[in-house]
Protein backbone atom coordinates (compact mmCIF):
# COMPACT_ATOMS: atom_id res chain seq x y z
CA UNK A 1 0.00 0.00 0.00
CA UNK A 2 2.97 2.30 0.76
CA UNK A 3 4.49 1.89 -2.58
CA UNK A 4 1.45 2.52 -4.53
CA UNK A 5 1.36 5.63 -2.65
CA UNK A 6 4.44 7.04 -3.40
CA UNK A 7 3.67 5.80 -7.21
CA UNK A 8 1.22 7.76 -6.99
CA UNK A 9 2.81 10.90 -5.74
CA UNK A 10 5.22 10.28 -8.20
CA UNK A 11 3.10 10.30 -11.02
CA UNK A 12 1.12 13.57 -10.07
CA UNK A 13 4.67 15.41 -9.51
CA UNK A 14 6.28 14.18 -13.38
CA UNK A 15 2.48 15.29 -15.04
CA UNK A 16 2.43 18.53 -13.14
CA UNK A 17 6.08 19.07 -14.63
CA UNK A 18 5.43 18.15 -18.09
CA UNK A 19 2.51 19.92 -18.21
CA UNK A 20 4.47 23.36 -16.89
CA UNK A 21 7.01 22.93 -19.67
CA UNK A 22 4.60 22.55 -22.52
CA UNK A 23 3.20 25.60 -21.14
CA UNK A 24 5.97 27.92 -21.38
CA UNK A 25 6.48 30.06 -24.52
CA UNK A 26 9.81 31.24 -25.82
CA UNK A 27 9.88 35.00 -26.12
CA UNK A 28 9.92 35.76 -29.95
CA UNK A 29 13.57 37.77 -29.92
CA UNK A 30 16.04 38.84 -27.20
CA UNK A 31 15.11 40.96 -25.08
CA UNK A 32 14.64 43.85 -24.96
CA UNK A 33 12.79 43.56 -28.08
CA UNK A 34 10.14 40.79 -28.97
CA UNK A 35 7.02 40.23 -27.04
CA UNK A 36 7.98 42.79 -23.93
CA UNK A 37 8.64 46.08 -24.51
CA UNK A 38 11.91 47.05 -22.49
CA UNK A 39 11.27 49.14 -19.05
CA UNK A 40 12.34 52.57 -18.11
CA UNK A 41 15.43 52.80 -16.45
CA UNK A 42 17.85 55.11 -14.79
CA UNK A 43 20.17 55.29 -18.08
CA UNK A 44 20.84 57.64 -20.12
CA UNK A 45 19.49 57.12 -23.53
CA UNK A 46 16.22 58.55 -24.46
CA UNK A 47 13.10 56.34 -23.30
CA UNK A 48 9.38 56.24 -24.99
CA UNK A 49 6.58 54.83 -23.30
CA UNK A 50 3.24 54.21 -25.28
CA UNK A 51 0.99 53.83 -22.65
CA UNK A 52 0.20 56.90 -20.15
CA UNK A 53 2.94 57.24 -17.20
CA UNK A 54 1.33 58.20 -14.00
CA UNK A 55 3.94 59.68 -11.29
CA UNK A 56 3.45 60.76 -7.64
CA UNK A 57 6.21 63.36 -8.01
CA UNK A 58 8.27 64.70 -11.15
CA UNK A 59 11.41 66.20 -10.65
CA UNK A 60 12.93 67.31 -13.50
CA UNK A 61 16.91 68.29 -13.16
CA UNK A 62 17.59 69.35 -16.75
CA UNK A 63 14.30 70.97 -17.91
CA UNK A 64 10.81 69.54 -19.09
CA UNK A 65 9.98 69.16 -22.66
CA UNK A 66 6.52 69.53 -24.01
CA UNK A 67 5.76 69.59 -27.26
CA UNK A 68 9.13 70.15 -28.32
CA UNK A 69 9.85 73.15 -26.88
CA UNK A 70 11.84 73.05 -23.69
CA UNK A 71 11.60 74.73 -20.24
CA UNK A 72 14.37 75.25 -18.44
CA UNK A 73 13.02 77.93 -15.88
CA UNK A 74 9.95 79.81 -14.93
CA UNK A 75 9.29 83.07 -14.89
CA UNK A 76 9.64 85.04 -12.04
CA UNK A 77 6.90 86.10 -9.84
CA UNK A 78 6.76 89.39 -8.47
CA UNK A 79 4.60 92.00 -7.33
CA UNK A 80 1.53 91.67 -5.20
CA UNK A 81 -1.59 89.44 -4.91
CA UNK A 82 -5.08 89.70 -4.24
CA UNK A 83 -5.97 86.32 -2.43
CA UNK A 84 -5.03 84.20 0.01
CA UNK A 85 -4.13 80.20 -0.55
CA UNK A 86 -3.18 78.84 -4.32
CA UNK A 87 -4.59 79.70 -7.21
CA UNK A 88 -4.52 77.39 -9.95
CA UNK A 89 -5.01 77.84 -13.19
CA UNK A 90 -5.42 74.65 -16.09
CA UNK A 91 -3.71 75.14 -19.63
CA UNK A 92 -4.40 72.20 -22.14
CA UNK A 93 -2.61 71.52 -25.10
CA UNK A 94 -4.56 70.49 -28.21
CA UNK A 95 -1.64 69.13 -30.92
CA UNK A 96 -0.38 65.57 -31.73
CA UNK A 97 -0.03 65.32 -27.81
CA UNK A 98 -2.87 65.66 -25.52
CA UNK A 99 -1.83 67.33 -22.24
CA UNK A 100 -2.74 69.75 -19.57
CA UNK A 101 -0.72 71.63 -17.05
CA UNK A 102 -1.81 72.97 -13.86
CA UNK A 103 0.09 75.76 -12.39
CA UNK A 104 -0.08 76.92 -9.00
CA UNK A 105 0.50 80.37 -8.09
CA UNK A 106 0.25 80.95 -4.09
CA UNK A 107 -0.10 84.59 -2.05
CA UNK A 108 0.04 84.59 1.85
CA UNK A 109 -0.28 88.58 2.86
CA UNK A 110 -0.50 89.87 -0.18
CA UNK A 111 2.99 88.59 -1.25
CA UNK A 112 3.63 85.79 -4.50
CA UNK A 113 4.93 83.15 -2.17
CA UNK A 114 5.74 80.33 -4.68
CA UNK A 115 4.90 78.98 -8.75
CA UNK A 116 4.96 75.78 -8.70
CA UNK A 117 3.53 72.68 -11.24
CA UNK A 118 0.55 71.24 -9.44
CA UNK A 119 -0.50 68.75 -12.26
CA UNK A 120 0.97 67.83 -15.20
CA UNK A 121 -0.38 64.92 -17.98
CA UNK A 122 0.75 64.00 -21.16
CA UNK A 123 -1.36 61.08 -22.16
CA UNK A 124 -1.77 59.17 -25.78
CA UNK A 125 -5.35 59.86 -25.14
CA UNK A 126 -7.51 63.00 -24.12
CA UNK A 127 -5.79 64.79 -21.60
CA UNK A 128 -8.74 67.20 -20.31
CA UNK A 129 -8.48 69.32 -17.66
CA UNK A 130 -10.07 68.21 -14.21
CA UNK A 131 -13.76 69.57 -13.42
CA UNK A 132 -12.75 70.23 -9.62
CA UNK A 133 -9.87 71.75 -8.43
CA UNK A 134 -6.68 69.15 -7.91
CA UNK A 135 -5.34 68.65 -4.08
CA UNK A 136 -2.97 71.63 -3.61
CA UNK A 137 -4.98 74.10 -5.09
CA UNK A 138 -7.67 76.24 -2.69
CA UNK A 139 -11.03 76.04 -3.49
CA UNK A 140 -12.60 78.54 -5.06
CA UNK A 141 -9.38 79.76 -7.19
CA UNK A 142 -8.83 77.15 -9.61
CA UNK A 143 -9.52 78.18 -13.22
CA UNK A 144 -9.95 75.90 -16.49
Amino acid sequence: MKTIIINIITALLVSGLVVTVFAFTEPSSAPPTGNTPAPLHTGTDSQRKSGDLTVKNLIADDGITLGGVKRTSWPKEQGTCDWEGTKCSCARDGGGNEANLIIGVTCASNKLTNVKIVSLRVTSGSATCPKDAPTGCTPGLYNK
